[in-house]
């Protein structure tokens, strides 16, 4: 039997592949002939562990795209405030000034 390891990785289709690997050699150690209890437990094990490496990238993608939406939605936001900002500064025509009655 070959070992199979999982490492801390946080390239996704390593951490797939690792993870397609390990269930393709525990399905194969499930044959009768083959089976002894320490080998399936050990390819449980790595499957379990490229299982939760596959999740933890996931994880870390999803807090990535949530951090570059927020960061773009404070762009945006600074932008539309910056364009009021502008637009309230222009002065009035010929000088004059501007009676708002509510």
């Amino acid at each position: 039997m070959t070992a199979i390891t999982a490492t801390a990785s946080s390239d996704n289709h390593a951490a797939w592949a690792r993870l397609q690997t390990s269930r393709r050699q525990l399905a194969a150690d499930l044959i009768p002939v083959q089976a002894d209890a320490q080998t399936i437990t050990s390819d449980r094990a790595a499957v379990a562990a490229a299982e939760a490496e596959v999740a933890r990238i996931e994880g870390v993608r999803t807090v990535t795209a949530g951090k570059v939406a927020a960061v773009a939605v404070q762009a945006e936001s600074a932008a539309v405030a910056e364009a009021q900002t502008a637009q309230a500064k222009k002065e009035l025509p010929f000088g004059r000034a501007l009676d708002v009655t509510v």
